[in-house]
């Protein structure tokens, strides 16, 4: 799969007039390559490269190379040029890491 593409599954869509901006409804999922996006409601502003997942709790989960991860929250937006994830909002999930962040180097650096 190309570099960002995205699969969008919803009950319904609406793009905007240059399609820069997508609005899903109703049993919204939206995945790429290795992360996942589930929620009632989503809007993705192509432009700003970001995605607002609410309504009814939604998820996001996925994997890269340090780790995986799952979140669920009251808001989910999800900013895929900077590469981060805000929850908002009653906040719950997990994550693992393949390297260990607690190594004696990172605690020395804590303590300095």
């Amino acid at each position: 799969m190309p570099e960002n593409t995205y699969t969008l599954l919803a009950d319904k869509v609406e793009f905007s007039k240059e399609a820069s901006f997508c609005k899903a409804t109703g049993n919204v999922k939206i995945t790429d390559k290795e992360n996942s996006l589930k929620a009632q409601s989503a809007t993705f502003n192509r432009l700003s490269g970001i995605f607002e997942a609410l309504p009814q709790r939604p998820q996001v989960s996925g994997q890269n190379e340090d780790g995986s991860y799952a979140l669920e929250a009251d808001k989910i937006i999800v900013d895929t040029k900077n590469g981060t994830i805000k929850t908002i909002g009653t906040s719950q999930g997990w994550l693992t890491l393949k390297k260990d962040l607690l190594t004696e180097e990172n605690l020395k650096k804590l303590k300095e």
